[in-house]
C-alpha cells in the first residue's frame, strides 16, 4: 500500500482506480480461513480413516475366528457323526450277539425237555425273570402246568 492512497502499489502502477487494498488483505484472510478449514476436515476424515481402519481390522479378525470355529465344528460334527455310526455299527452286532446267544440258550433249555413255559423260580433266580414268558414267543404260550418243568 502505498502511504498517501489506500491503493496497493500494483494498482498505483497499472493505473486502477477501484483497488483497496483491504481487498487484497480480505481476500488473503478469505483464502488463508478456508485452507485451515480445509486441513482441519482433512485431519478428521483421517482420524474417522484410523477409526474405521480399526474397525475393519477387528471385524475381520472377529470374522477369521468365526470361521475357524464354524470349520472345526464341522469337522468335529463328522467325526461325531462318523464315530456314532461306528457306535451303532458295534451296538446293533451287539444286539445281534445277545439274541444269537438268547436263541442257543433257548434251544439248549428246549432241547433239555423245558417246555414252551418255563418256571423261572425253579432255578432261584428270583422272580426277575418271571415275567419272560415262553421259551420261543415265536411258539405262542403253552397252556396249563403241563408244560412247566420243576414247576408248582
Amino acid at each position: 500500500m502505498a502511504e498517501e492512497s489506500s491503493r496497493c502499489g500494483e494498482c498505483i502502477r497499472t493505473g486502477r482506480s477501484q483497488c483497496d487494498g483491504n481487498n487484497v488483505a480480505n481476500a488473503l484472510s478469505r483464502c488463508m480461513s478456508e485452507q485451515r478449514k480445509i486441513e482441519k476436515e482433512e485431519r478428521e476424515a483421517e482420524e474417522e480413516m484410523e477409526v474405521l481402519q480399526v474397525q475393519l481390522s477387528t471385524a475381520l479378525g472377529r470374522l477369521s475366528r468365526l470361521r475357524k470355529q464354524k470349520r472345526f465344528l464341522k469337522d468335529r460334527g463328522s467325526e461325531l457323526i462318523r464315530r456314532g455310526l461306528q457306535s451303532l455299527d458295534e451296538l446293533e452286532a451287539q444286539d445281534r450277539e445277545v439274541a444269537e446267544a438268547e436263541a442257543r440258550v433257548e434251544q439248549d433249555l428246549v432241547s433239555w425237555g423245558a417246555g414252551e413255559v418255563f418256571d423261572w423260580s425253579s432255578l432261584g433266580v428270583g422272580s426277575d425273570f418271571a415275567e419272560l414268558g415262553p421259551l420261543s414267543p415265536s411258539r405262542g404260550t403253552a397252556e396249563g402246568p403241563a408244560g412247566n418243568v420243576g414247576g408248582s
